[in-house]
């Protein structure tokens, strides 16, 4: 069983490639019944956000795992499969985990720590939930990786005055506009990255700000909680002649404004500058609108020379973040090469009982031991057992949990050092010199089946 990710993202793709890949995606419920029909997979996830495309999986068989992916993505697309192939990126086992620890706290986002990308992991996470396609190693993977993330939250200052995507589009703003308390600024969307600008521009004194969403009730909804206007989503074109700041942080995957229709409406403004910001993917506002004059557009891709900047001011937090990474990715993989211990135990205890058994009737035969006597031993083999099987679990999870668990020969060798020793052996049991050696054969022959794999 292999984990594995294919995706593409703001490093490895152009805009205009993930845009195409994007409106495949957003059928969401399309696309996991495409993928749910595929026998070649053992579980698999979706990621779909601004700057990436990622398929979390696992399979058996990861050439039919790609083929599948690659037909799911590119079936309206035939003529981006070179570009997809040279774009896409495909990471397995170890890597696949590391860059899954990587993604889900922001270290791979196009701005370093950016507080977004956790809560649509978990909303991908959740979706996937609801599909019924986590239930083995991905759905752990993804339950480390939350914890991994808040481990990094609160042990480093990777977090740290971050800034996310409002931020850094009220910064594109005022490179523009200069200073924005009092501009008129339109929000296309009343979903969480609406809002999350709303609060932000308020946080500035902004207090000009128009909503306008396809969810009306959503949208009055939260215009009323924030004490802005809200306008019809039929009718927020009208606005553009008093507005100032566009940003449209709308899923709807289609162009909503033209260069056409923007013509107009600037020759009736009077040459004053509109500023455009477009963070959806696929882009809302038509690209040819930057030709115009006086008008200055921003999209997603923007973004970068702002990432990159904070990736300069955060070295010393990335390294600590790495740290952790490496060292819950190791310990991952450990995990995955353990034994399920609910099953081994039982099986743990018949071994434990067998081989003691036989050694108790060699070991009794060679002496004539009473009534009482044999009754004595069998209560202190009961107590015999009991302890070694939970001294032999304990030691066995210690060793599997270290370098140990890569070498098979060693973990075994290791696993009954000082253990039989340390046992409270009966009196009756003791006369023959041989009975602990003859037991810890016995193990070693027989252990290695009940826990392979």
């Amino acid at each position: 069983m292999t984990i594995a990710v294919l995706g593409l993202n703001h490093k490895s793709s152009r805009l205009e490639l993930r845009e195409a890949l994007q409106r495949k995606i957003e059928g969401i419920d399309e696309a996991y019944a495409s993928l749910l029909n595929t026998s070649s997979f053992k579980e698999f996830m979706i990621l779909s956000t601004c700057n990436r495309i990622e398929i979390y999986f696992t399979t058996e068989h990861i050439e039919s795992s790609l083929q599948a992916l690659e037909s799911l993505l590119l079936e309206e697309h035939a003529d981006a499969i070179g570009e997809f192939r040279n774009s896409f990126y495909l990471f397995q086992g170890e890597d696949a985990i590391r860059h899954c620890f990587t993604v889900a706290p922001g270290l791979d986002s196009m701005i370093l720590g950016e507080p977004e990308i956790l809560g649509q992991v978990k909303r991908a996470f959740q979706t996937a939930q609801e599909k019924g396609t986590l239930n083995g190693p991905l759905l752990r993977l993804f339950e480390k990786a939350f914890q991994t993330a808040k481990e990094i939250r609160s042990e480093t200052d990777i977090g740290k005055g971050a800034i996310g995507t409002a931020s850094v589009s009220m910064a594109l703003a005022q490179k523009v506009c200069g200073t924005l308390e009092t501009k008129s600024i339109l929000i296309l969307g009343a979903g969480k990255l609406g809002e999350k600008l709303i609060l932000h521009l308020m946080r500035h004194d902004c207090k000009n700000i128009t909503l306008s969403s396809r969810r009306r009730e959503r949208g009055q909804e939260l215009a009323q909680q924030h004490s802005i206007r809200a306008v019809p989503y039929g009718d927020w074109k009208q606005c553009l002649d008093q507005t100032d700041i566009l940003i449209s942080a709308t899923t709807h995957p289609e162009i909503l404004l033209s260069a056409a229709e923007l013509s107009v409406i600037m020759s009736q403004r009077e040459k004053r500058p509109l500023c455009l910001i477009d963070l959806a993917v696929p882009r809302t506002l038509d690209p040819e609108v930057s030709r115009i004059e006086q008008v200055h557009a921003f999209n997603i891709e923007d973004l970068k020379g702002i990432g990159y900047q904070n990736l300069k001011f955060r070295e010393n937090a990335m390294a600590q973040a790495y740290a952790i990474i490496h060292a819950r990715t190791k310990m991952f993989l450990m995990g995955l090469q353990m034994p399920d211990f609910s099953v081994l135990v039982p099986k743990l205890n018949q071994l434990v009982h067998d081989c003691v058994r036989q050694e108790v009737s060699a070991a009794l035969e060679a002496y004539g031991t009473s009534g009482e006597e044999q009754r004595i031993a069998e209560r202190a083999v009961y107590q015999l057992e009991h302890h070694l099987t939970h001294k032999l679990l304990l030691r066995m999870k210690t060793l599997m949990s270290g370098e140990e668990a890569q070498n098979t020969g060693a973990l075994f060798a290791k696993v009954f050092q000082d253990e039989l020793a340390q046992v409270h052996i009966p009196e009756v049991l003791r006369q023959s010199d041989s009975f602990l050696e003859d037991l810890r054969k016995r193990f070693h022959e027989r252990l290695p089946a009940i826990v392979a794999p």
